[in-house]
């Protein structure tokens, strides 16, 4: 029994590999074996051939034959793991038992850094296990290859590492996190937001996608507390609407940056409406553009119309500068419309505006003009008016423009046509055109194909006139398709067609029945017409194959396909004509007096030959492909556009027709003969086809003798261009053990970088213990640029001892090196020693540095590695990269900062320059050490002290105000809003400067308390600190005061006209003093508003002032009302009495 298998297994009957799968598992299916007759079959089973050794995997997957899979799955190449891959069964087999420590420490070592991954990706392991494995694996080769299995971990070990690493996680790892505990996406991001300085990383993220679908609360926080950037799908938008209506309902404008639009405005159409007129931050116009054309069309207008006038303090059309074009043209009623055109041409004079009047009024323009212009503008008024009747759907008009076209203007330029053509193609009017408007569009199509002109969508123009023949007059079909030029596309792409299978149907068979239909037609146009012809049967056998078109076996047409063969015949259309002829032979069927054909299209191969007709071919009938093999080897290489790779991937499974044994002796020849071209595809053939083995004997009759090559001399460029395509397609070969040796040979002069790919690809699918000595090999070049990949290699492939000791003997250019891997594995022992290189660095290796300050470290080492570079700067004087730290320490940086140091930097760059300012407003904001505040109090005593008499007094001042202003303006900016902060700030001030002494930083300092509270309140602190400010300095004071208020504040706070008018109104409602009415009319936007809302708060407000009697208010508002008049110069005059005539 074992004998008979053993030998059927190699004797397989079935030439096609579909053939000799199926007969495997025939033979595998129908007969029963003892676990002993499995043994010895295993054993004896030696697969000899490439294609044997695929169904030998099969087999062992067959029989579930765990421990020989088990060395496959050990030793084999990426097609055969992938195989193993696939069954769950043999993971939970292989590695049921595994003790974390010998499993790590023993089984690890033995497998490559590709196998590492791809086997801790699958280890079947409860959160127990998975949290001993992590731990061993973290322990032995860092965080960064533990994190593959940190989702099967515990909630706390996941908490833990998150918190502790700047760990990045894959979308398949988030979401088995989230089902587990939704809490840790939580720390997850913000966690990696702190460690890499924002949130950029959620833009665009697919996660937040299924975290949109899955719980939508939580994707609601996180976008109230991210504000991240992204769309989703309609779906999605559907399901969170369902689930958080009322929550959107809230936050519209929010949301509209994120839901699919369509969905938004279909669900919240009435709500929406109301911030039409609100701006779009991110494209600077208003949110109707993009709302508005998801309305219903006839709806439109009326919706714009509504919110405009509540929106606005004027009705619709009392403004004709303000309606833009996209609203005039959706005005329903044609005399509104037109009165608005009328009013904007005489204003602007562009003529484009004709367009909004009346189709007959736009005609008798240009029929008055007619004689007066030249064709350009003949053209441009033919499409107005086009556009005039479209918008009308006026057909009676758009009637009298095709006879212009058909009658007065049939011998003008085509420019006049095709702006008509342009707008006609395509457009719904086509759909209620008349016998009459058809016949004369017609006729001027054939006057554009009379004088060889381009007819702009001439195919959707016939696809209407087909569909309106296909409703009227049915037997009229084929001469539709017939008059048309580019009649393939038609069919084609043809809507009425795919509408109407039956016509379809019909027209195709008609067509293979009579043929071109044209007389005096060359034999040659005839045979593309076949070939097109094929291909369109072909289509639509795909799309309806309940009901086929069969043209195998068609005389006519394959005689057509033997001229195109024969004569090698070119065609406008290839791509069609070479899918036309493919699938005329390549049928299972062919008669025997069209075989032939077969041996022509090899023949002609490079003119029609396709990748999908050789795999055709392969599959079906390999004996026609090796009958005719050489005439496929000598072409292949001259089908630009073919990827023949599949080809040869599938050729090596027919070993048994000797197929890659003529393929290679071919390849061989052609690669050594003189002027050979795209060595490439010849090289890459011949990797595919030859064993491991035979390839590297290949590869050593070409390897150079010398590292060093003459390229001045031709054949020696020659040699080299084989060369390297040789070397660079070495990395494909999966036998590492035997590759290795050669490629580091060729680590050297001008070969290395052709190398590294191969050598890179050989040291990840290496077995780890087999790795040190030639990276130590590596190590040892003379090179330091071939010394660096040996550093790079030991980094991404040894355990964490290996690869610290490396780091720890490289000189001060591993900085970079060892920074990157204190990232990815972040612990105290990598930190020192990051720290030590940091501090060992010499004057002339300075500029590493630069490099280095862009690094995000890990949030917990953050202050500490901004501590020893500062350290570093300040030892060697260098402004210049220290000016770009402080740019780079964002608040994660600051938050870690140690005390001293902060405090060392504040006393040092406090007052001194523009970045400095930055810098110390940063630290006193949010470093978390009260003692900062008895510092900066410190500071400015002392600064006051020694600075503000004397000559120096005028510059302190200055120096001081900069300094406020920024930290006002950082404040303002951050996220934070710390009431306590504010109010000791604003003591410690209040405490060394008086108001007399810096009355504009005394106020900036106060508003600080501005930020994060209501409207209200912050009006009752304006109404306080302006009492306070009259009661010490008097009137005067309000104008100082409301100065600062206007010219700083406003520029960070309530920095729009209607925040102002909000906080004005505010104020309005609390007013006690004629020194309040001020500071109210001061504040006061001196334009009124356009926004209905916000003008009756405007309103009211100058309304009641001007009610107040004292004299110095009303003197302020006449200079408000005169100011704001420049703004607004239109006078009704109607309502002076003054200027009237009685």
């Amino acid at each position: 029994m074992v004998h008979k298998f053993i030998t059927e297994f190699h004797n397989l009957p079935g030439t096609t590999v579909k053939q000799k799968h199926k007969n495997l598992f025939s033979l595998l299916r129908h007969q029963s074996y003892s676990p002993q007759e499995l043994d010895d079959i295993v054993a004896n089973l030696e697969p000899t051939t490439h294609l044997e050794k695929i169904f030998y995997v099969d087999v062992l997957i067959y029989f579930q034959r765990t421990n020989e899979l088990y060395k496959q799955y050990l030793n084999g190449d990426d097609n055969t793991i992938s195989k193993v891959s696939k069954h769950g069964w043999f993971y939970q087999k292989a590695f049921q038992k595994i003790i974390p420590e010998d499993f790590v420490k023993t089984f690890l070592p033995t497998l490559s850094y590709s196998l590492k991954a791809k086997l801790l990706k699958k280890l079947p392991l409860d959160e127990k296990l998975a949290d001993d494995v992590f731990t061993a694996v973290q322990k032995k080769y860092g965080t960064f290859l533990a994190t593959i299995i940190l989702q099967k971990c515990t909630t706390e070990k996941i908490h833990e590492t998150l918190i502790n690493n700047a760990v990045k996680l894959t979308y398949k790892q988030l979401q088995a996190i989230h089902k587990k505990n939704p809490n840790l996406i939580y720390v997850y991001i913000e966690e990696r937001t702190k460690n890499e300085g924002g949130s950029k990383f959620l833009h665009q993220n697919s996660f937040l996608t299924y975290i949109a679908q899955k719980d939508p609360e939580m994707f609601a926080d996180l976008l109230n507390k991210y504000k991240f950037e992204g769309m989703l799908g309609r779906r999605t938008t559907k399901r969170y609407i369902e689930l958080q209506e009322n929550h959107i309902l809230g936050k519209l404008e929010t949301y509209f940056k994120i839901l699919n639009t369509s969905i938004f405005v279909r669900k919240f159409g009435a709500e929406l409406q109301h911030i039409f007129f609100k701006k779009n931050e991110e494209t600077d116009e208003l949110l109707w553009v993009d709302l508005l054309k998801h309305y219903p069309r006839n709806r439109q207008f009326s919706i714009y119309k509504t919110m405009h006038n509540l929106t606005y303090n004027q009705k619709f059309g009392e403004n004709v500068d303000a309606i833009p074009e996209d609203i005039l043209k959706i005005i329903p009623d044609q005399t509104e419309r037109e009165r608005i055109a009328q009013l904007k041409l005489a204003k602007e004079e562009n003529q484009n505006y004709l367009k909004y009047v009346t189709p007959e009024n736009c005609l008798q323009e240009f029929m008055e003009k007619v004689n007066h212009i030249d064709v350009s503008e003949r053209a441009k008024y033919i499409e107005i008016i086009t556009e005039c009747c479209i918008l009308n759907k006026d057909l009676g008009n758009l009637l009298k423009v095709l006879q212009l076209l058909c009658g007065r203007f049939k011998n003008d330029d085509t420019k006049i046509r095709d702006s008509f053509f342009y707008l006609i193609g395509g457009n719904k009017i086509l759909d209620t055109f008349t016998e009459q408007h058809w016949d004369k569009l017609l006729e001027v199509i054939s006057i554009s194909n009379a004088r060889d002109d381009w007819v702009h969508k001439e195919c959707r123009l016939r696809m209407h006139h087909l569909k309106f023949m296909l409703k009227e007059k049915k037997d009229c079909v084929m001469d539709v398709i017939l008059k048309c030029k580019r009649w393939a596309e038609l069919i084609y792409y043809g809507g009425p067609m795919n509408e109407n299978p039956t016509i379809y149907n019909m027209v195709l068979k008609e067509l293979v029945k009579i043929g071109f239909p044209k007389p005096n037609i060359t034999e040659k146009y005839s045979a593309r017409y076949d070939c097109v012809l094929a291909h369109l049967c072909k289509i639509y056998n795909k799309r309806y194959p309940e009901n086929i078109v069969n043209i195998y076996g068609h005389p006519r047409i394959l005689k057509s396909v033997k001229y195109m063969l024969e004569n090698e015949v070119s065609c406008y259309d290839n791509n069609n004509c070479d899918s036309g002829i493919q699938y005329m032979i390549c049928c299972p069927n062919l008669p025997k007096e069209f075989m032939e054909l077969r041996q022509l299209y090899f023949k002609a191969f490079k003119h029609f030959g396709r990748l999908s007709g050789v795999v055709w071919f392969l599959q079906n009938e390999p004996n026609v492909l090796k009958d005719n093999l050489k005439f496929f080897l000598d072409q292949f290489n001259a089908v630009g556009h073919l990827t023949a790779e599949p080809i040869w991937r599938c050729m090596k499974k027919y070993s048994h027709l000797d197929m890659d044994k003529i393929a290679v002796e071919f390849l061989k020849s052609k690669l050594a003969a003189e002027g050979c071209k795209d060595k490439a595809k010849l090289i890459k053939a011949l990797l595919i086809l030859l064993t491991p083995d035979s390839y590297l004997e290949y590869i050593k009759t070409y390897l150079p003798v010398s590292t060093e090559t003459d390229l001045t001399d031709e054949n020696t460029r020659n040699l080299y261009a084989i060369q390297t395509q040789l070397i660079k397609c070495m990395h494909h070969i999966h036998s590492p053990a035997k590759v290795l040796p050669v490629v580091l040979e060729l680590c050297n002069g001008h070969y290395l970088r052709y190398a590294l790919r191969p050598l890179y690809s050989c040291f990840h699918n290496l077995p780890e213990n087999e790795t040190k000595p030639f990276i130590e090999k590596l190590k040892q070049n003379k090179a330091i640029s071939v010394k660096k990949h040996g550093m790079t290699l030991t980094i991404l492939l040894c355990d964490v001892d290996t690869v610290y000791n490396c780091l720890k003997e490289a000189d001060v250019f591993a900085l970079m090196a060892t920074l990157k891997y204190f990232v990815k594995n972040p612990s105290d022992m990598v930190w020192q020693l990051v720290e030590t290189k940091i501090r060992n660095i010499e004057t002339k290796n300075l500029q590493v540095l630069k490099s280095a300050i862009h690094v995000n470290v890990p949030s917990k080492y953050k202050g500490q590695y901004v501590e020893t570079i500062w350290k570093i700067l300040i030892k060697y004087e260098d402004e210049g990269i220290k000016k770009s730290l402080i740019t780079k320490m964002d608040k994660g940086s600051i938050e870690n900062l140690n005390p001293e140091f902060a405090f060392h930097i504040i006393r040092a760059y406090i007052f001194t320059s523009g970045e400095a300012n930055d810098f110390v407003a940063n630290i006193l904001i949010n470093l978390n050490n009260n003692d900062k505040f008895d510092l900066f109090a410190n500071i400015l005593e002392k600064f006051k002290n020694n600075c503000w008499s004397g000559a120096e007094g005028r510059n302190a001042r200055k120096i001081l105000n900069n300094f406020i202003l920024c930290l006002f303006a950082k404040y303002v900016e951050t996220e934070e809003d710390d009431k306590k902060f504010t109010e000791k700030l604003s003591a410690i001030f209040k405490l060394v400067f008086s108001m007399s002494e810096a009355f504009e930083e005394s106020i900036l300092i106060s508003c600080l308390g501005f930020k994060g509270d209501t409207v209200e309140n912050n009006g009752k602190l304006l109404i306080h600190l302006n009492h306070c400010a009259e009661k010490e300095y008097g009137p005067y004071a309000t104008y100082l005061f409301a100065g600062i208020i206007k010219t700083k504040v406003f520029a960070y706070i309530w920095t729009t006209r209607r925040e102002q008018i909000k906080l004005c109104y505010s104020l309005f409602k609390l007013r006690e003093s004629v020194s309040d009415n001020l500071l109210l009319l001061m504040l006061l936007p001196e334009n009124q508003p356009e926004d209905t809302e916000h003008f009756s708060l405007y309103n009211e407000i100058l309304t009641d002032l001007r009610l107040v009697i004292d004299n110095v208010v009303k003197l302020q508002l006449n200079l408000h009302l005169k100011s704001g008049s420049e703004g607004n110069n239109k006078v009704n005059c109607d309502s002076c009495s003054v200027l009237s005539d009685e």
